[in-house]
């Protein structure tokens, strides 16, 4: 009887530790997966939340300006879009969102229109979870297409591009990853591919003070 006894407990032992070790390894699949997915909306949320409702894919002179209730409209789904990925103490995150708010209220004044955007070239180089703490390193491609208006009243449509590495921290609050800190590292990203293409007909970049990507290429 008491061997039977052992033998129970042993068994109810086991099937502990297999079931802690099982849930472990779902928490951190699931986890990485939500990290992926916040750390790659940072990765282009500067450029995805300046294309404001009702923008259609091409635009004439006439028409480059932006309604203002479009804009703010924009405002607000940007101000949620951050709120959802960044940690409100995290500085790096906030000059973002500053600039991408008055990339939107530049909009409305005919000068200046996203149209869109995009990544691709994914590649996730560290994904790390330490408890509560995770690091990532994310390198991909990230393009917009934009018109502006020149200083000679001239239409311009053009693609900036740029393969960009950034770094992310990110802590777990409850159930939630948000990100505590970003940088970008400038000498990774200049070995990238993309950043040394070259084709013979090249979009320029837009006017200087424009708040868009820079970079090279087409998507």
């Amino acid at each position: 009887m008491l061997s039977l006894l052992l033998s129970g407990a042993l068994a109810l032992a086991l099937i502990f530790v297999v079931g802690t070790q099982v849930y472990a390894h779902v928490q951190q699949v699931d986890d990485e997966t939500s990290i992926k997915g916040i750390v790659l909306t940072a990765f282009s949320a500067s450029v995805r939340a300046v294309v404001l409702p009702h923008t259609p894919a091409i635009f004439t002179t006439t028409k480059l300006s932006a309604a203002q209730p479009d804009a703010a409209i924009a405002q607000t789904q940007a101000h949620t879009l951050f709120n959802s990925i960044y940690d409100t103490h995290c500085i790096p995150c906030q000059s973002i969102a500053k600039g991408t708010y008055q990339s939107i209220a530049g909009e409305t004044g005919g000068r200046y229109r996203a149209l869109g955007w995009g990544v691709r070239d994914i590649d996730w180089r560290l994904v790390l979870i330490n408890g509560q703490t995770a690091s990532v390193t994310l390198a991909a491609t990230l393009w917009s297409r934009v018109q502006y208006i020149d200083e000679f009243d001239k239409l311009h449509t053009v693609t900036p591009t740029e393969g960009l590495v950034k770094i992310y921290t990110l802590n777990k609050s409850g159930t939630k990853w948000l990100i505590t800190n970003q940088v970008q590292d400038e000498v990774a990203g200049s070995r990238l591919p993309i950043n040394n293409y070259k084709p013979n007909r090249q979009d320029g970049p837009p006017p200087s003070g424009q708040p868009v990507p820079k970079g090279k290429g087409k998507p």
